[in-house]
């Protein structure tokens, strides 16, 4: 493929207007990569976070339904509070919206 671009790009000029269009489009690309690993890390404390929460409150022994208020009641100050979804306790499931 680089021989067709070399062959079809014969003036120096257009050569190198084709290699910074490269060199840009790598860098938008790691931009792009960094910003989806720092969304990652994000969404990682948001679910260890909400994890925590919950536990802590099965293990003060609260009742199910109580557990469930609380994080409704929760979710109107609190963005990983607002994130939890639905809670299965019987089958340990929390389920979150990640975004």
């Amino acid at each position: 493929m680089a021989r067709y671009w070399c062959r079809r790009l014969a003036n120096h000029s257009e050569l190198v207007c084709w290699l910074w269009h490269c060199a840009a489009t790598v860098v938008a690309l790691k931009i792009h990569e960094r910003a989806n690993a720092f969304s990652l890390v994000i969404v990682m404390l948001k679910v260890e976070r909400a994890i925590a929460v919950v536990r802590s409150l099965v293990a003060s022994q609260a009742d199910w339904l109580e557990i469930e208020k609380l994080i409704a009641e929760a979710a109107q100050a609190d963005p990983v509070a607002a994130s939890i979804k639905s809670l299965k306790l019987q089958t340990n499931h929390v389920t979150m919206l990640l975004m």
